[in-house]
C-alpha cells in the first residue's frame, strides 16, 4: 500500500470519528484542551502508526513534500557557503577531541553530501494584498530567529514546520531562519549538528550573535542544545537566547516518564520502529563464526543491558539517529555533559503529559542551579525560565490551532522580546505551570527529586524491554532481516581509514564500492516538486488563526491608505 494522503487519510479518519463520540465521555474525568486538541492528538498517534508500517525512506518523502505557503508569509531560499561548513567542521573536531572523532568513525565521512547546505528564510510580507503597491522586501531585520524542526532526528522538513515558524515571525516581528539539516539514518550523528551549526556560522557573518535568538522542536531542541554547549566550550558567541520547545536531550530514555502513564502523548512507548527498507534497519555486526564472539570493533556498538536478572546482548541499532555506543555523549544526550551552566537565558517549554517531560524539567535546573549537580568549578549559572502546561503533549505548538499551542507561542514572542530588550532584567529562574484549562497540574519537581547521577543518562531495563517486543512483533511481520555473518559492504576507498556507521549513505552512495553504484535518493531536507495535500491540509488548518489576524491588521492598514489616498486627490484637486 503506498504512503500518500489517501491512505493516510483512510487510516486516520475512524480515530477521528471515534474521538468525536468518546470525547464528551471522557472530559470530566481527564484534562483537556478541548475537542479539537483531542482529535489532533488522536490524529498524530494514529499516523505514527500508519506511518510505522512504512519503510523510513516513505515517511520521509511524506514529510518532505511541496507545501504551499500562505499569500501574506514569503520564503527565500539560502544556500550556505563552504566557509561556514568549514569553520563548523573545525569547532565540532575540537568539541569532540581526539577519542571522540575516533568513536564518530572519523571527521570526513560526516561532511559529504550530494547537494549543497540549504536554508530558508520565512517572514512575514508588509503588504500581500491585490492591488497594493510593490514595495522590495527589507533586508533581514536586525532580529533572528534561527530555528530547529524536529522529528527524531529523522523525519519531517522546513515544508512541514512552515506553519509554526510563520508564526513566530508574525508573533516576535523578525525573520525566521530554518536550516534544511540532513536526516538519519542515512546521515547520522554528526551530521545534523554539523549542519545546523554551519548555518548559525553563516548567521553570525550577516549580524551580531545578539540579535539571533535559537528556537528548536524536540530533537531539534536536543540538537540546539549541544550546539550551546559547543559554543560556549569552544569560545564562540551565543544568541540571545534559546527558546527549547520539549527538547529530547536523552536518547538513553533513563527518566521515570519514560515508562509511565503516556495516555496524554503521542509518542509511542516502545519506540520508533518501520517497516525494513534499503536505509533501515543497518546491518547487524557479525560474530566470528568460530568464537562466536563479536570482533572488537562491533562489540562497541553492541548493547549489554541486565534484563530480569541476565545479561542480553543486543547487536540492533535502537535510535535512527546513532549506534548504540554513542547513546551516551554528551552531544547525543546532553543530560550527560559535565555542566550546562554558562548557556544563554533559556526558555524551557514542556507538556506535562508528554513522556520526555522528566528529562526538560533536569536540563532546566540543571542550568540553573550547576552547584547542585556539578559543585567543582561550577561556571555561572545560565538564566532559565521553564513553563510546564499540564498533560499537555510532546510539541504542542504542533497543534496551533488549540489554546495551549497559542499560549505557548505568545510565551516564545514574550521572550524573545525579553531577550532582544535586556537580558540582565530577566529573573534568574522561573518554574511556572501554565492553565489554560481548568487542569490538575503534577507537583514541582526539585533537584532532589532527580534521580542518582549515576542513572542518568544511561540505558535502562524497562524502555529496551518494550523496545525489543515491538521489534519481534515488526520481524515477525516484515521479516527481512539480513543474516549474521553476511560479508558486509567494503568501505569505500573515499574514506579509508574511517569507520562511518553502517547505517550511513556514504557506504552506500557517491562513490563506487565493488564496481556498483546505486542510484537511490537520500534524504538531505530537501524540498520535493509534489505538492503534499495532507501536510498541506494540516498547515492550513494551523494558520487559519494566524490568517485571520493578518487579515483583521492589514485591512485597516487598507482602510487607512485608502483614505490618505482620497485626502490627497481631494487636496490636488482643490489647488488646481
Amino acid at each position: 500500500m503506498p504512503f500518500n494522503t489517501l491512505t493516510v487519510a483512510l487510516s486516520t479518519t475512524p480515530t477521528i470519528i471515534s474521538t468525536l463520540f468518546s470525547y464528551p465521555l471522557s472530559r470530566q474525568r481527564t484534562d483537556n484542551y478541548g475537542l479539537s486538541y483531542a482529535e489532533g492528538i488522536a490524529l498524530i498517534r494514529k499516523f505514527l502508526i500508519h506511518a510505522s508500517h512504512h519503510t523510513v525512506e516513505e515517511l520521509q518523502a511524506f514529510t518532505a513534500m511541496y507545501v504551499p505557503r500562505p499569500v501574506w508569509v514569503c520564503c527565500e531560499p539560502v544556500e550556505i557557503a563552504n566557509e561556514y561548513c568549514d569553520r563548523a567542521a573545525a569547532a565540532l573536531v575540537a568539541q569532540l577531541g581526539e577519542e571522540g572523532v575516533k568513536r564518530v568513525g572519523g571527521e570526513r565521512w560526516w561532511r559529504w553530501r550530494e547537494g549543497k547546505l540549504m536554508g530558508e528564510w520565512v517572514w512575514v510580507r508588509e503588504k500581500w494584498w491585490p492591488g497594493a503597491e510593490e514595495v522590495k522586501e527589507k533586508e533581514p531585520q536586525a532580529k533572528t530567529m534561527l530555528y530547529v524542526h524536529g522529528g527524531a532526528y529523522y523525519f519531517g522538513s522546513v515544508d512541514e514546520h512552515r506553519y509554526q515558524l510563520q508564526r513566530h515571525a508574525r508573533k516576535i516581528g523578525a525573520r525566521v531562519f530554518a536550516p534544511r539539516y540532513r536526516l538519519a539514518p542515512q546521515f547520522p550523528f554528526p551530521c545534523a549538528l554539523y549542519d545546523v551549526l554551519a548555518c548559525y556560522l553563516h548567521l553570525l557573518s550577516e549580524q551580531p550573535a545578539e540579535s539571533i535568538i535559537f528556537a528548536g522542536d524536540s530533537a531539534g531542541g536536543g540538537l540546539l542544545l549541544s550546539i550551546l554547549c559547543i559554543l560556549r566550550d569552544q569560545g564562540l558567541p551565543q544568541p540571545a537566547g534559546a527558546v527549547l520547545i520539549s527538547p529530547w536531550v536523552d536518547l538513553c530514555h533513563s527518566f521515570a516518564s519514560v515508562v509511565a502513564d503516556s495516555s496524554a502523548d503521542y509518542i509511542p512507548a516502545h519506540g520508533f520502529h518501520h517497516r525494513p527498507s534499503a536505509a533501515w534497519p543497518p546491518r547487524r555486526p557479525r560474530k566470528n563464526s568460530t568464537t562466536g564472539a563479536y570482533s572488537d570493533l562491533d562489540n562497541e556498538r553492541v548493547l549489554k543491558v541486565e534484563i530480569d536478572g541476565a545479561l542480553l546482548d543486543i547487536p540492533d541499532q535502537i535510535q535512527l539517529y546513532t549506534t548504540n555506543d554513542m547513546l551516551r555523549d554528551p552531544l547525543v544526550s546532553p543530560v550527560n555533559q559535565p555542566t550546562l551552566a554558562g548557556l544563554c537565558p533559556l526558555l524551557i517549554l514542556v507538556g506535562g503529559g508528554e513522556i520526555l517531560r522528566d528529562e526538560q524539567v533536569y536540563i532546566a535546573h540543571r542550568a540553573a542551579f550547576p552547584e547542585l549537580f556539578c559543585p567543582a568549578g561550577a561556571k555561572a549559572a545560565a538564566t532559565v525560565h521553564l513553563q510546564v502546561f499540564p498533560n499537555a503533549c510532546h510539541v504542542l505548538p504542533t497543534l496551533a490551532w488549540t489554546r495551549p499551542a497559542k499560549r505557548m507561542c505568545a510565551s516564545v514572542a514574550t521572550f524573545a522580546a525579553a531577550v532582544f530588550a535586556d537580558p540582565s532584567a530577566l529573573p534568574d529562574f522561573t518554574h511556572e505551570t501554565v492553565h489554560t484549562t481548568t487542569s490538575t497540574a503534577l507537583p514541582a519537581m526539585k533537584p532532589e527529586d532527580f534521580p542518582t547521577p549515576e542513572c542518568i543518562g544511561v540505558i535502562t531495563a524497562e524502555p529496551v524491554k518494550r523496545w525489543l517486543a515491538a521489534r519481534r512483533k515488526w520481524e515477525t511481520k516484515y521479516p527481512s532481516t539480513p543474516p549474521e555473518g553476511e560479508e558486509e559492504e567494503e568501505t569505500p576507498e573515499t574514506w579509508e581509514g574511517e569507520r562511518p556507521p553502517p547505517s550511513a549513505a556514504v557506504l552506500k552512495r557517491g562513490t563506487e564500492v565493488k564496481g556498483k553504484k546505486t542510484e537511490e535518493k537520500i534524504s538531505e531536507g530537501e524540498m520535493k516538486n509534489e505538492k503534499g495535500w495532507g501536510m498541506s491540509l494540516w498547515a492550513g488548518w494551523g494558520a487559519k488563526s494566524d490568517s485571520r489576524r493578518i487579515l483583521e491588521k492589514d485591512t485597516e492598514e487598507q482602510l487607512q491608505e485608502d483614505e490618505e489616498r482620497v485626502e490627497e486627490e481631494k487636496e490636488r484637486a482643490r489647488s488646481v
